[in-house]
């Protein structure tokens, strides 16, 4: 699966519309709290074995694609 379309689906999977996912939107954007933040932080190094740090919240979901994407 390719990172862009898992975090989508996981976004939606905690609540968000699909209207409200877009590669321009920051964590800030999204609101998401200290828990939501590790749980998706988690989730991305299970699934992709990177660790991101998700406190920036000026952060684009297009940027945490890259850094995920980075080898």
């Amino acid at each position: 699966m390719k990172v862009y379309e898992f975090l989508k689906c996981y976004l939606q999977d905690m609540g968000f519309e699909e209207n409200e996912i877009e590669e321009s939107k920051t964590v800030g954007d999204l609101a998401l709290d200290s828990t939501e933040k590790v749980d998706l932080a988690l989730a991305i190094k299970d699934n992709f074995g990177k660790n991101v740090n998700l406190d920036d919240d000026s952060l684009t979901l297009n940027e945490l694609v890259r850094v995920i994407e980075e080898d």
